[in-house]
């Protein structure tokens, strides 16, 4: 996998997907990232990237201007693989951070009172779980997506993700067993 646009572009992301995770392949990032680039400004913005796997999603996003990136990621091999990664890229460190912990947990731990939101965010679980709902509600209750920011799903094409009521679905692409929905709020 390498990185597709940005100060970054071409650099090979070398972290290696743990058994049974399926990374978003170029193309699909690739149109995510077209998609993306017709919505927001990336210059300085804040990105969450939840069940991280690779990091695809927010290194792409760093390359392309982001200010920050916060990854998170359940497997600890997988998230000290990312943060290898990052540091070979020879970002700043005040630029990222690696958490090794559950989306949910994380997104349960959110406070709006300590934490800053987040202007994109990106969630990719495991397809069997089928827990992007679940992630999707803990982002609206503790406020965790700023104002006009773009929450990214990527799914298997067999779970629905419902848009709550201050939310609209804007977009959705499908790649194989793969959808990818864009959320704003209304």
């Amino acid at each position: 996998m390498r990185i597709i646009s940005g100060k970054l572009k071409g650099r090979i992301i070398t972290t290696s997907a743990p058994s049974g995770v399926r990374p978003t392949t170029d193309r699909a990032r690739e149109t995510i990232f077209n998609i993306l680039g017709n919505m927001i400004d990336f210059d300085g913005i804040r990105v969450l990237d939840l069940c991280a796997g690779t990091g695809a999603l927010g290194l792409e996003a760093l390359s392309r201007g982001a200010a920050y990136c916060c990854f998170v990621e359940l497997s600890r091999k997988t998230s000290e693989a990312i943060t290898r990664t990052l540091r070979t890229f020879e970002l700043e460190a005040a630029s990222y951070n690696v958490i090794t912990a559950d989306s949910r947990l994380f997104a349960k731990r959110f406070s709006i009172e300590i934490d800053q939101q987040y202007d994109l965010i990106f969630t990719d679980p495991p397809y069997k779980e089928k827990i992007v709902n679940s992630i999707f509600n803990l982002i609206i209750e503790n406020r965790i997506l700023a104002p006009d920011g773009v929450f990214v799903a990527e799914h298997d094409i067999r779970e629905t993700v419902l848009s709550p009521d201050q939310f609209e679905k804007t977009t959705s692409r499908t790649f194989g067993e793969t959808v990818v929905d864009f959320f704003i709020e209304k």
